[in-house]
């Protein structure tokens, strides 16, 4: 399997940056981590540290694929989170050298980003108990976790049902609970999929490209051909993006986003965002215009 690899590297000293490894190429999954534990760390404390860091596709690559920086603690998000945002709405990056890193990114983090995310949960818990009034709080949420909640929520009621009319007839019930779950579980399954589609859009819908035959040739591959005749160019660019909310009617994927857009050299909006998409041909499309609506931290 390919391997990515990252290098850390910072002006400041702190006791708790001696766990990381600084100016040596690492495996990814070790150093995000490494740095995840040193971020819950410094949640307990005031101090904040700016860290540079720089991911290759080889140990033995010269040039850095990528160069961000980071600002420890990273609290509204995981540092995972952070780290794949920052790659998404860096101008630097060609389309097809992002999709081609995330790709990657993906197959080397996603299976054992799992066991980072346990071991950080009592600590984002407790932080997001003390953050309740804060909007942020709600978008760093993935859907992926509310929907596998509904599962596990449907499969009490089916035990709590069973134990408690044992003596009426539930075949017709338990079938139609069952249905209910495997419709859950294919939500669990696409919904990542079609968030990262869904992304990959509005990023080079709003990537401050104003032709419109050069947007379109951008978001071809993303949209159907009713759409693709609609796309126009725009001078705005994205740049955060955050998905609010995630729901499946019928064959349709319905995803709202929370999009940080700058429209002018020193000026930015925040809109809501809402995109519409199916699978047609084993491939997620848009299937609408995004609908776009002022948006407004806690409205």
């Amino acid at each position: 399997m390919l391997c990515l690899f990252i290098l850390f590297t910072t002006k400041q000293s702190h006791v708790l940056l001696n766990e990381l490894g600084f100016n040596r190429k690492i495996d990814l999954v070790q150093g995000i981590e490494q740095l995840t534990k040193i971020n819950a760390d410094l949640k307990k404390s005031t101090d904040r540290i700016l860290i540079t860091y720089e991911i290759y596709y080889n140990v033995t690559d010269e040039k850095a694929f990528l160069r961000e920086t980071m600002t420890l603690p990273v609290v509204e998000e995981t540092v995972l989170q952070n780290m794949v945002q920052t790659v998404e709405t860096n101008e630097e990056v060609r389309q097809e050298d992002l999709e081609a890193f995330l790709y990657l990114f993906k197959r080397n983090v996603s299976n054992k980003s799992k066991r980072i995310g346990r071991s950080t949960g009592s600590l984002k818990k407790k932080a997001e108990k003390q953050q309740k009034s804060t909007v942020f709080t709600t978008i760093s949420r993935y859907s992926y976790f509310s929907v596998a909640l509904l599962i596990f929520l449907a499969v009490g009621v089916f035990t709590g049902a069973s134990f408690g009319s044992q003596s009426k007839p539930t075949s017709q019930n338990d079938s139609k609970l069952e249905e209910r779950l495997t419709h859950l579980q294919e939500q669990v399954h696409e919904q990542p999929q079609v968030d990262v589609v869904a992304r990959f859009f509005l990023s080079s819908l709003y990537s401050g490209e104003e032709s419109d035959k050069a947007t379109q040739k951008q978001v071809k591959k993303y949209v159907s051909e009713g759409v693709l005749k609609e796309i126009k160019g725009s001078k705005e660019q994205i740049r955060t993006l955050f998905l609010w909310e995630s729901k499946k009617e019928g064959n349709q994927w319905l995803l709202t986003y929370v999009v940080t857009l700058k429209v002018a050299k020193e000026e930015t909006e925040i809109r809501q965002m809402k995109v519409a998409m199916e699978k047609k041909n084993n491939n997620y499309q848009v299937t609408e215009l995004p609908e776009e609506k002022e948006f407004t931290i806690n409205e």
